[in-house]
């Protein structure tokens, strides 16, 4: 790619963070074991202080990479077959279907096919220590059987994570650190967030100030739960899933390995050929046909994404976690890479960075970033038009059937955290996960959110049910969007 090529790419990036009102930007381009470019456009902080080519920023979901590539090594070093169940090497594992149970395998989970839906707030901002999720799978209701089909889940590589931390002793993140990252001279990395701001230059996490809005952003917190604890050793639950911080440095490092043979730049054997080429190998049919944007025959392997585009394979994950959007594209093919970072919640933005410049390569004349903006639009509606699907339509004049004070109480349910339904001046206001959030009436004894939590958008209903005493014992509010998925019941334990 010639420098003019890489002028017009950069030129294109800096308008688009203009247009798409963001912070700032991460991008770096390789071919043939050489970085192209590898720089940082617009702000990572609130002192405008700039991006450059080592500003740290967290990957998310393209942690699941260096999972699925450190369960590989313990399967080529005898450790771990990736094919035998689960249950062999944890007994006291359990899910809610016995069949899974007895059957669901590591290569199962790295592939997204044992039949779990995403559960995501069994896990999003709880206080769980990463043994609590993974004894709290067998609660969680499954909508599909084993191998039934793809369905992304966190919670699967939670539980990779914590497999092979008990068949070697030692923690992911030090298994992540020992057999990849020092290997692959990747020190910037880290995989605490203390870690990363004591290594200085990190970029700070933003939002839009409304959900699914696409204009303005807002200072917010780094996504932090409070069992992670640097100074002892003790990472992120999720970590396997999405706890990595790196900066498009490493992340360039890591896809030339990617690219390579399983060899390090020093020579050295992380895996072999073939251990590289399962991680690559499609096992889950995500999208069988065309999709958008001129991709086809979309595939899950393990810990990576792949389809066709303009005649090429391509392999790709994104990842994202509060403030922070990621987009890591290979083109094996052409020995190419591209990373891409925006410090913003769910702005697809650095996707379409990156697919602009895998166009360049390709020769494929394409506006990336328009494309992109729309399809970050659509996801946003398909989100609001799910809360409109669940909620149905009030029956006008009704009220509920009791005082408020009545609905007042902590409800409880395994595998998630404590909802607790408070009565302040006339309103009932429920608290989950760190949110409160109002309660307005709909009808009958059904409540709709007035506000957020998470990801899900207001207009959500709970439903508050009564025993046989006719006393209020339980509410129900539907967490998971995955169809199949039953909303999820919370019995009162405090009136």
């Amino acid at each position: 790619m010639g420098g003019e090529r890489i002028d017009a790419l950069l030129a294109r990036a800096q308008r688009q963070i203009r247009a798409w009102d963001v912070p700032g930007l991460a991008l770096g381009v390789l071919q043939n074991g050489e970085t192209l470019l590898c720089t940082g456009l617009g702000e990572r902080d609130e002192t405008g202080a700039p991006w450059d080519g080592s500003t740290l920023f967290e990957i998310g979901s393209c942690t699941k990479a260096f999972t699925a590539a450190v369960a590989m090594i313990l399967q080529e070093r005898g450790v771990l077959d990736l094919d035998a169940p689960v249950a062999v090497y944890l007994p006291e594992f359990r899910l809610m279907d016995e069949y899974a149970t007895a059957h669901v395998t590591t290569r199962d989970l790295l592939s997204h096919r044992s039949g779990l839906p995403r559960h995501e707030y069994a896990w999003y901002r709880t206080d769980f220590t990463r043994q609590q999720l993974v004894h709290n799978l067998r609660y969680l209701q499954p909508n599909l059987e084993l191998r039934g089909g793809f369905q992304y889940n966190n919670l699967g590589y939670v539980l990779v994570g914590y497999l092979i931390e008990q068949l070697t002793g030692s923690t992911w993140e030090d298994l992540v650190r020992k057999e990849l990252l020092r290997l692959l001279h990747m020190d910037r990395t880290s995989l605490w967030i203390d870690e990363a701001l004591a290594k200085g230059n990190c970029a700070q996490p933003f939002d839009r100030p409304e959900l699914y809005g696409q204009v303005g952003f807002t200072r917010i917190p780094f996504y932090r739960t409070p069992v992670e604890d640097w100074e002892a050793g003790v990472g992120a639950p999720y970590g396997p899933a999405g706890s990595i911080f790196s900066c498009a440095r490493d992340m360039l490092k890591w896809a030339a390995f990617q690219l390579g043979d399983g060899t390090t730049p020093d020579g050295a054997r992380i895996l072999s050929p073939e251990g590289m080429a399962q991680l690559h190998k499609p096992h889950t049919i995500v999208h069988g046909g065309k999709q958008g944007n001129g991709r086809s025959l979309a595939s899950y392997c393990l810990g990576w994404q792949t389809f066709l585009y303009a005649g090429h394979k391509v392999l790709t994950h994104n990842g994202g976690i509060d403030g922070f959007t990621t987009s890591l594209y290979l083109v094996p093919d052409l020995q190419m890479a591209v990373v891409s970072n925006v410090n913003l919640t769910t702005c697809m933005l650095c996707e379409a960075a990156a697919n602009d410049a895998v166009n360049v390569f390709l020769g494929v004349e394409t506006d990336a970033y328009n494309a992109f903006r729309k399809l970050n639009q659509s996801m946003f509606e398909e989100l609001k038009a799910y809360a409109a699907s669940v909620r149905g339509t009030p029956v006008p004049g009704t009220s509920p059937s009791r005082a408020l004070s009545d609905f007042a109480g902590t409800y409880r349910t395994p595998g998630y955290n404590d909802l607790i339904v408070l009565e302040r001046n006339g309103a009932l206001e429920l608290q989950f996960i760190g949110y409160t959030v109002p309660l307005k009436h709909f009808h009958y004894d059904i409540f709709e959110l007035d506000g957020y939590i998470g990801e899900l958008p207001p207009g959500l209903t709970v439903q508050f049910l009564s025993g046989p005493d006719g006393a209020v014992d339980r509410l129900s509010i539907p967490l998971v969007a995955d169809p199949g998925v039953d909303p999820i019941c919370f019995g009162k334990v405090v009136r």
